[in-house]
């Protein structure tokens, strides 16, 4: 019988080797391309539903260009009405608004859903009938709410400001802790002895229409905010304390 050598089969050996090797390296590469773009992929969406929460939850809050910290509000023939019920159309705020005077223009500011921010303009056709509606109308109560008005402030261009500290006071109250059965309601009642507010409500999820827990109220100066935060911090609604806190304006949290 012939011998079989140990050489002459060691290079087939050889060939197998190397083939199985490539073949492992080819399916190690592979993965670590699938795990590249799975973790690619997880990172996407997760910035996408980050946008889409808060596209969602941002519209609560309304953006208005009322009086600004620093800004001092001039005698003018337009207006600043704030605090409104989402449900106020113009053609009721133009009514009690000409009781003092003939009104040119009269707009209630929506966002990009057609829905009411809680704030509009009016227009009078001279400075005498405007300064009536504000003697006469600002934290009077109108549908409910109490009216702010304010002569109208135009933005000024936007500049980079320095960071609040924590605990400043400032011209905004948070309100947190509060009830989900608090409704817009309950809290209108419980600031109905505080004055100069601009605005407070409830903040929304308007995709289920409930409550969220907490509310904000923007102040024409810091000294009401400061007066209302000590008046509203032993208030127990529903069986809890609130908590009150200053916060940044709308206006200040749209910069950042």
């Amino acid at each position: 019988m012939q011998e079989v050598r140990e050489e002459s089969i060691a290079p087939a050996e050889s060939a197998e080797t190397t083939k199985n090797q490539s073949t492992l390296e080819h399916a190690a590469q592979r993965a670590s391309s699938t795990i590249s773009n799975i973790a690619q992929n997880a990172s996407s969406a997760a910035a996408s539903a980050t946008s889409a929460a808060t596209s969602a939850f941002g519209r609560d809050r309304p953006q208005r260009s009322g009086p600004e910290q620093g800004q001092e509000p001039q005698p003018g023939k337009v207006l600043y009405v704030g605090n409104l019920f989402f449900e106020v159309k113009p053609e009721g705020l133009e009514k009690e608004f000409a009781k003092y005077g003939t009104v040119t223009n009269c707009r209630i500011v929506q966002d990009g859903n057609g829905l009411s921010k809680g704030f509009g303009y009016v227009e009078f056709q001279d400075q005498q009938a405007a300064d009536q509606a504000i003697k006469n109308l600002d934290q009077t109560i109108f549908e409910g709410r109490r009216l702010a008005v304010q002569y109208h402030v135009r933005r000024q261009p936007r500049t980079m400001s320095q960071p609040q500290a924590p605990g400043q006071p400032t011209k905004t109250l948070f309100i947190g802790n509060m009830s989900f059965q608090m409704s817009d309601k309950d809290l209108n009642d419980l600031f109905r002895e505080i004055r100069n507010v601009l605005d407070v409500r409830v903040a929304i999820d308007r995709r289920t229409g409930q409550p969220r827990g907490f509310a904000h109220a923007d102040f024409i100066d810091v000294a009401s905010a400061e007066k209302a935060k000590a008046t509203l911090d032993s208030k127990e609604v529903y069986g809890r304390k609130l908590r009150v806190d200053f916060s940044q304006s709308a206006n200040s949290r749209s910069q950042m």
